[in-house]
């Protein structure tokens, strides 16, 4: 039997390994296509949550500069007031130091 082919078990277990493989091929190509097919709404809804996360860190940022620039007024009131009350005690004082010159005159 010269030029026959013969199939013996190394060549029938290397023909199913090719085989398997090709079936591995084709099933990582249908997985590598559908995961393709989801990244674009992965893609949105992760630049969803970025935006989302970003618009909340802004509204933080803002609520954190208005109670600043709020505590800062109200310092500056208090500081306002204070002058305001020693002008007040400093006229009190000369006044009743006036009146005592004038009681110890008499």
């Amino acid at each position: 039997m010269k030029g026959s082919f013969k199939i013996t078990l190394d060549t029938w277990s290397f023909l199913v390994m090719i085989q398997n493989i090709f079936k591995l091929f084709a099933a990582l190509g249908i997985i590598v296509m559908l995961s393709a097919c989801e990244t674009p709404n992965n893609a949105v809804a992760t630049a969803d949550t970025i935006s989302a996360a970003e618009a909340a860190q802004d509204a933080k940022l803002g609520a954190a500069e208005s109670a600043a620039n709020d505590a800062k007024k109200a310092a500056e009131r208090a500081q306002a007031m204070a002058e305001q009350n020693q002008s007040a005690l400093r006229a009190l004082n000369d006044k009743i130091d006036r009146m005592f010159k004038t009681m110890s005159r008499k």
